[in-house]
């Protein structure tokens, strides 16, 4: 069985298009305020190499072996599964190295709903222990807690009928402080150097 754990939250994806269907002007891919990932999100997107990967994934995976310099797809028989693991939903403030608009968090809950089965962690759990257990299931998560897993995310997963676990930093339900790590990121982005 095979189980992926994806992080989600770095990088804008190509869901946020004006009412036209057309990316904003400010958005383009080759614009110097998108990053490669971004770019890449928006060319499979537009082309619709992501609904024929989305496809071929069901029954093959990319596979790299010690005797091959590039990875090669393989047909998989067995069951795989994703865990998709967010930390906060939203563009301004802590923590700065995480980032995502709640528009594309909203888009890509509809997307994974309308094509995946999504599954709480728990459940897929029970079916990575599973030696019978053959699809593809998807699970959603939340690390650290932050105040927007509540207001953003949780009418989103609501919305879309889309079970998620919250791995919360209890120490800081009450307090005003920051955690170490957003405390680091927070003097790296304003150090002048």
């Amino acid at each position: 069985m095979r189980t992926k754990f994806i992080q989600f939250g770095t990088a804008q994806a190509p869901a946020d298009r004006s009412a036209t269907g057309k990316m904003p002007v400010s958005r383009l891919p080759g614009d110097a305020r998108t990053g490669w990932r971004e770019m890449l999100a928006a060319g499979l997107y537009q082309t619709g190499a992501l609904r024929m990967l989305q496809g071929l994934s069901r029954s093959h995976e990319l596979r790299s072996d010690a005797r091959r310099s590039f990875p090669r797809w393989r047909k998989v028989s067995t069951a795989k599964f994703a865990i998709l693991y967010y930390h906060r939903i939203g563009t301004e403030g802590i923590p700065y190295y995480s980032k995502l608009a709640p528009e594309t968090f909203e888009a890509q809950m509809r997307y994974l709903r309308e094509r995946y089965r999504v599954v709480s962690l728990e459940q897929l759990l029970r079916e990575l222990e599973d030696p019978e257990a053959t699809g593809q299931a998807v699970a959603v998560t939340f690390d650290d807690g932050y105040r927007d897993n509540f207001t953003a995310a949780l009418p989103v997963l609501r919305q879309h009928g889309v079970k998620a676990t919250f791995f919360v930093t209890t120490s800081f339900l009450d307090g005003r402080g920051a955690s170490w790590w957003d405390e680091i990121a927070w003097m790296l982005r304003s150090s002048p150097e």
